[in-house]
């Protein structure tokens, strides 16, 4: 997803949207290493979508990248960086129908 070897992990980890309907979250980490957590949001709507996601994770995770898809381009490019809004909590913005996939750490 980030053009140098990311992936989605084998394990899954809990994750939710303040608006499942529109904007739908899945969490995973790789259970054979000490890798970041990684997160897909998509977002259904055909119009930009803020939504509040939650990971809960024994890990506090503070900071996120972002790497984008969306209807003008389907080549996944940087998005914007994310700070944690309290403990596993962040606040994404995501362009219609687009997935955004992101790497959150400590």
């Amino acid at each position: 997803f980030d053009g140098t070897g990311g992936r989605f992990g084998d394990t899954a980890v809990a994750a939710a949207s303040s608006d499942p309907a529109i904007a739908t979250v899945y969490a995973s980490v790789d259970a054979a290493s000490d890798e970041p957590l990684v997160l897909v949001a998509i977002n259904k709507s055909t119009g930009t979508t803020t939504a509040e996601i939650l990971v809960t994770h024994t890990r506090a995770l503070a900071q996120g990248e972002t790497w984008r898809i969306d209807a003008s381009s389907a080549t996944p490019r940087p998005g914007p960086a994310l700070q944690a809004t309290a403990r596993n909590t962040f606040r994404l913005e995501m362009p219609g129908s687009s997935v955004t996939t992101v790497r959150l750490t400590p």
